[in-house]
């Protein structure tokens, strides 16, 4: 479990292209799953290789040919229904961000959920984690979206959540350090949590994009969901739902 927050707090794309293309892929020729690549992004991956690649950490998710943001698939994940209290993650991980220590990035997803989680319950969608488990969360629940820091306990929501059955953006502006930010924009509405801790030693090394149910955060029966995942980017500079 790499972290577990209740509701009271208890304490993985277009890729480069500029040419957005919300119906189909307008055949760029940069690889998917790439450091470096995609028109010279970071990290990025719109998942349209044949096979997952390999850049990524425990794929334990599959590709989808039948649902995309934009191109001709996805990844999807599928939860299985949760008892009250239940524990389940299944992400895609990605490291190459912090070959060289960065301080300041930006993180960039399309998303598409079957159905929110149910009332009362919270999932985590995008994880910036150390190998010990702590790190800083975005959340998404049935009325809101929340930013968290374990380092400080600390969170901010957003007044609006994700919409289900419709491909949405999310934006992380992520500051790291001693006394940072961390900044929510896109369709789960704008909010910024910090200036707070985002940051600790060893230090975060992976970023996680799925499904992560804490068991603290099963507060109800959860049935079971899909959740895409497509256009993935990371960025040492500012980047926004329309790269």
């Amino acid at each position: 479990m790499r972290w577990a927050m209740s509701w009271v707090l208890i304490a993985t794309c277009a890729c480069g292209r500029v040419d957005f293309d919300p119906v189909g892929d307008s055949g760029a020729t940069t690889p998917d799953g790439t450091s470096g690549g995609c028109g010279g992004y970071d990290f990025c991956d719109r998942f349209e290789a044949p096979t997952i690649s390999g850049i990524w950490t425990d794929p334990g998710v599959v590709l989808d040919p039948t649902v995309a943001h934009r191109g001709s698939q996805s990844v999807r994940i599928t939860t299985p229904n949760l008892a009250v209290g239940t524990t389940f993650y299944l992400q895609l991980g990605e490291s190459s961000t912090f070959t060289n220590s960065p301080d300041h990035f930006w993180i960039r997803a399309w998303v598409r959920m079957s159905a929110l989680p149910a009332a009362g319950n919270r999932m985590d969608v995008i994880s910036i984690t150390e190998p010990v488990a702590l790190g800083d969360f975005l959340l998404i629940d049935s009325v809101s979206a929340t930013l968290y820091s374990q380092y400080s306990g600390s969170s901010i929501m957003s007044p609006q959540t994700l919409s289900a059955a419709t491909w949405q953006c999310v934006v992380l502006d992520v500051s790291l350090g001693a006394n940072n930010t961390i900044a929510l924009t896109g369709d789960a509405g704008a909010v910024m949590l910090g200036p707070t801790m985002t940051n600790g030693t060893p230090g975060v090394t992976a970023i996680w994009f799925g499904v992560g149910f804490a068991g603290p955060n099963v507060n109800v029966a959860q049935p079971a969901l899909d959740l895409w995942i497509d256009d993935v980017i990371v960025h040492r500079a500012a980047i926004t739902c329309a790269d």
